[in-house]
């Protein structure tokens, strides 16, 4: 077999893989990783062209194919493809446009990583690019849609939250888990949802910081070794510039001060988007702190042991990971205990 059909066959395979992981619904998140695996293997081009294949196809489908929702009764629609279930509320056209964008997002986030890796950027000016790009083609998407109706796009949007929780509550109550914020949820779905749409910002640029970390952490693991990310020695290091702390204080400090003096209500929203998006991002540098002091334990049974529990409970520890982060700005727990194990005088 020459080399031309050996990369034919694996621009062909991670076009369809990447294909079965978006419309999967459970692995979506990991739509990026074949086309990044592919780039970081066979060359930015092979990427390239799998990537036009990928948004050919799936633009093709909300575009030509896109199934109806079969909504029910006051219930979910089966999703066959990310958005359907919006069909009950959302126009085909505006479904669709999403769709695109929604493809051209992880296709976009491949693609900017593996080129950052080509040019040997270190840690944070990789992961940032890739962000910055994603976070652009969001943007974009977004506009787009917001372009052709903007009042559909914010009520539909709106009464699909509403209907979302109000399924959950009472999926939990026929289920006999009555808890107080079942019961909450239930009888306040339209104020929730209203406020949940108010925090959209902050939640897209968390989930695109999920997707790039989570694919970059995967990727570099299945091709340990290889030149394209041979300069990341241990993400575990990861790290974000101490300035960024005080957008995080400014933020808690604006919501508190809209809460208790100024009451204009917006104020206290833009605070709340702040605080999310930064704290996710210094609840990831408190997860490599954890992940690099578990490196440390030379068993791996039980490191592996201490990596499953903090997943398993991810929850749980989760506001101990992020304080941890904020900790580590000012204490550098790394830097302590590097200093600690080469000190030998």
């Amino acid at each position: 077999m020459t080399d031309s059909m050996r990369e034919t066959r694996a621009i062909a395979l991670a076009s369809l893989v990447t294909g079965v992981l978006y419309f999967s619904g459970l692995f979506t998140i990991l739509t990026p990783l074949p086309i990044l695996y592919l780039s970081a293997v066979r060359g930015v081009r092979a990427g390239w062209i799998s990537a036009a294949l990928v948004v050919s196809a799936v633009s093709a489908v909300y575009l030509f194919m896109l199934p109806e929702a079969a909504q029910g009764e006051g219930g979910l629609s089966l999703m066959l493809v990310p958005g359907q279930g919006l069909a009950g509320f959302l126009s085909r056209e505006t479904i669709a446009i999403g769709g695109v964008g929604y493809i051209v997002f992880f296709v976009a986030v491949a693609l900017t990583m593996s080129w950052g890796a080509s040019r040997k950027m270190d840690l944070m000016r990789w992961g940032g690019f890739a962000l910055g790009v994603g976070l652009a083609v969001m943007a974009t998407s977004l506009a787009a849609v917001l372009w052709f109706g903007p009042n559909e796009l914010l009520g539909g949007v709106r009464s699909y939250i509403a209907l979302v929780f109000a399924e959950v509550a009472k999926a939990g109550g026929e289920a006999g888990e009555g808890s107080a914020q079942l019961l909450f949820l239930a009888e306040h779905a339209e104020e929730v949802a209203d406020y949940s749409l108010r925090l959209m910002p902050s939640l897209a640029f968390v989930y695109a910081v999920l997707v790039v970390a989570i694919n970059m952490v995967l990727c570099r693991r299945m091709i340990r070794g290889h030149h394209a990310f041979s300069h990341v020695h241990n993400v575990a290091r990861f790290r974000m510039p101490d300035a960024l702390i005080w957008i995080l204080i400014a933020s808690g400090c604006l919501f508190f001060a809209d809460s208790y003096v100024l009451g204009t209500g917006w104020l206290k929203v833009v605070a709340l988007n702040g605080v999310i998006a930064i704290g996710s991002l210094y609840f990831l540098q408190g997860m490599a702190v954890i992940v690099y002091f578990l490196q440390g334990i030379r068993m791996p049974l039980i490191r592996t042991l201490a990596y499953v529990a903090m997943i398993l409970f991810l929850q749980t520890v989760s506001v101990g990971l992020l304080l941890v982060g904020i900790a580590d700005v000012w204490v550098d727990f790394r830097l302590r205990r590097w200093r600690a194990l080469h000190n030998h005088s």
